[in-house]
């Protein structure tokens, strides 16, 4: 049967995913990665980090963020008219010019 030789580091990764996912709960692999790769300096394989993230089941997908409910807007107090302001100058101009296309 195969045994892995470096199960001590194997238990260190598995130590840092852990800490890192309970302290930043909205990070996925990626980011545990760089941050251990970048910021702490470790050179693991990413293959072998991600194998034991799969091992520890935290690889399950992330809950998204509930939306916010928002109230219907209301009906808007005064209906526009073809009598009033602008859009009454609009026909009346547009008479004027092509009269057929006003009577449409």
């Amino acid at each position: 049967m195969y045994q892995a030789k470096l199960s001590d580091e194997n238990a260190e990764i598995a130590d840092w995913l852990l800490r890192l996912t309970t302290t930043h709960k909205r990070w996925g692999f990626g980011l545990c990665f760089l941050f251990l790769r970048n910021t702490k300096g470790f050179k693991w394989n990413h293959k072998r980090v991600y194998r034991i993230y799969r091992e520890l089941e935290l690889n399950l997908r992330i809950k998204p963020r509930k939306r916010i409910k928002r109230d219907k807007p209301e009906a808007l107090s005064v209906l526009i008219s073809y009598q009033s302001g602008l859009v009454y100058g609009f026909y009346e101009r547009l008479a004027k010019r092509w009269p057929l296309l006003a009577n449409v």
